[in-house]
């Protein structure tokens, strides 16, 4: 329930961005040419990789053992 980053993806230049969990694992998420996905994550199911990029505000990535949620806002 905290907002850990915000971004203008039509101005954020390309980057990662490693994001450690309270449980210590981490997710890699991407910035690239205006779109924004998850490329490693250390969880045992991969759903939020295999969601692939941000497309719509309904439609967030997730990643529950992680606890961590990407949306449009």
């Amino acid at each position: 329930s905290k907002v850990l980053y915000s971004f203008d993806l039509t101005a954020t230049k390309n980057q990662k961005i490693v994001i450690t969990s309270s449980e210590g694992k981490t997710n890699t998420v991407e910035i690239k040419d205006g779109k924004i996905f998850i490329v490693h994550a250390e969880c045992p199911d991969q759903t939020c990789v295999k969601t692939g990029v941000l497309y719509y505000e309904s439609l967030p990535i997730v990643c529950l053992p992680n606890k961590l949620i990407i949306r449009f806002r």
